[in-house]
């Protein structure tokens, strides 16, 4: 069979590459988020400027040692814990590493949120520092007045993750605005279309994948068969993978979330203190010791329903029909520059 010598490829080798690098051996996204900054060092003491640099390397050390052969890969930060955790080998060669973009905090007040980035840290540095996966944190509402700010700080990284191929994961986020009520049905409400919308439009900019938060409400006066909708609205609006964010919630109401979602099409989750909270929060090796199994429980049981509701990231394409040539053209000008 001949080929062209310089076809392209119909996907960026390296983007696939570095994803599947993020997945099981069957391809589900089972990823442990311990990025957080102050919200990690609150865990350890009230207040977190109390907490020293040392002990909060420590405590991310230890959760990511302990849960290493549980997940597929780690979203970590660059202050904390990437490098801290590579070259003492708690991340192993074997499972993937996202690395977030972002800063703690973020501009304006609360109602009126953009994304704090982290100054002198870019897709670039983290490509050449070995990361997977980008990820950025990504306040969005539509009336904000910071709201075409932060569709064009997507499209800009989204750019510059094309350019190094590294795939880039956007984490819509929805927020009230001023004079809003979040506890009344209108807010609820918008907030679950609004998270459709956020991830659709997220992955129209440029993103890789979606991070998102769960588009309902569970539990008392929750209605499952509107999540439902909202996931499945979601599912048909995007054309990339996307996983379920836990936020902090009770685990069991994760679980269901991650059932719901699985179902309409996910392919997986990527789960902090849901998770590890426990452990995070340990004092004595006693505690800790629980609080690292119930974490790995929890994570064999999230797992087993992924593989057996998700959608799995595969993206194939027969070894036969890649050109000889398909190197010539991949990223050329880059090459060249």
């Amino acid at each position: 069979m001949s080929h062209s010598t310089s076809a392209p490829l119909p996907h960026d080798v390296g983007k696939v590459r570095s994803l599947r690098r993020s997945t099981t051996s069957d391809g589900f996204f089972t990823l442990c988020a311990i990025d957080h900054l102050s919200d990690f060092q609150i865990l350890i003491d009230d207040d977190p400027s109390t907490v020293t640099y040392e002990q909060t390397v420590a405590g991310k050390h230890r959760v990511i040692d302990g849960l290493r052969e549980s997940v597929s890969g780690f979203l970590v930060d660059p202050q904390y814990s990437y490098a801290q955790s590579v070259l003492s080998d708690a991340i192993g060669s074997d499972i993937g590493v996202m690395v977030s973009l972002e800063d703690d905090g973020y501009l304006g007040d609360a109602t009126e949120r953009a994304t704090r980035m982290r100054e002198t840290w870019s897709i670039r540095q983290a490509k050449l520092a070995g990361a997977d996966v980008a990820k950025l944190l990504w306040f969005y509402r539509p009336e904000s007045p910071f709201a075409a700010q932060q569709r064009d700080l997507v499209s800009a990284l989204a750019k510059e993750a094309a350019d190094w191929a590294m795939p880039l994961v956007v984490e819509p986020i929805w927020h009230p605005l001023a004079g809003e009520d979040p506890t009344s049905s209108e807010w609820k409400q918008a907030r679950i279309d609004g998270i459709v919308e956020s991830g659709r439009l997220a992955v129209e900019l440029g993103a890789d994948v979606l991070k998102t938060e769960f588009p309902g409400y569970l539990g008392a006066g929750g209605d499952v068969t509107r999540a439902e909708d909202a996931l499945a609205q979601l599912d048909a609006a995007i054309d990339v993978p996307w996983v379920i964010l836990s936020a902090g919630v009770d685990f069991a109401e994760f679980a269901d979330q991650v059932e719901l979602s699985s179902k309409a099409g996910s392919s997986g989750w990527l789960a902090g203190r849901s998770i590890w909270r426990e452990a995070g929060t340990a004092t004595t090796d006693e505690a800790w010791n629980i609080g690292i199994e119930l974490a790995r429980q929890r994570l064999r049981d999230l797992t087993d329903i992924t593989r057996a509701h998700a959608r799995p990231y595969r993206p194939s394409l027969s070894a036969e029909s890649v050109s000889s040539g398909w190197y010539e053209t991949y990223h050329a000008e880059a090459a060249r520059a």
